[in-house]
């Protein structure tokens, strides 16, 4: 079985360096393109995206979350959601908020929080959709980063290698 990984930054895979992966860059234009194009190069039986996200409920703290459902939350029209095509669970599921904006302020918190969020990024509800698409199971795992409110920019900087460690240390444990 041929598994491909997958981060939206390279600081996310800041501890991955002796494992094979593809960063897509982050963002939804940047995702699409990177993802598609490494399915359609690896052909990998499944994807597993690993990174973080802003956490918009208090007390999930720092596990690794697995999608099972995002939606764009910036989107000027219901873009609908998009569900994992994938049997398998890995942790815990939550819904995922993408938007092209890192959100850092609590308009934007709120507004996710109310569409029935529980994390919040910028690429889930596109790598999801691709996996439907190209039928490639796509397993989406995020580590809160921050409380995706004001500072939330700033903190991300100071904590993303402590987040590539948990993240590694999940996949050591449960993916390798």
């Amino acid at each position: 079985m041929t598994d491909l990984l997958v981060f939206a930054h390279p600081d996310e895979a800041q501890a991955f360096q002796d494992v094979p992966h593809v960063v897509t860059g982050f963002g939804k234009v940047n995702g699409t393109f990177g993802l598609t194009k490494a399915i359609l190069e690896i052909k990998p039986d499944r994807v597993f995206v690993l990174g973080t996200a802003g956490s918009l409920r208090d007390g999930l703290g720092t596990k690794v979350y697995q999608a099972k459902t995002a939606f764009q939350h910036d989107a000027p029209f219901s873009a609908g959601e998009h569900h994992a095509i994938g049997t398998e669970q890995f942790g815990e599921f939550v819904t995922i908020a993408t938007g092209d904006t890192f959100v850092a302020d609590p308009v934007k918190k709120a507004h996710c929080l109310e569409l029935g969020a529980d994390l919040v990024d910028m690429e889930t509800a596109i790598y999801l959709q691709i996996g439907a698409a190209l039928n490639t199971p796509v397993y989406v795992l995020k580590t809160p980063s921050d409380d995706a409110d004001e500072g939330a920019d700033k903190l991300w900087d100071i904590v993303v290698m402590e987040c590539s460690q948990r993240l590694r240390a999940f996949y050591d444990a449960t993916l390798a």
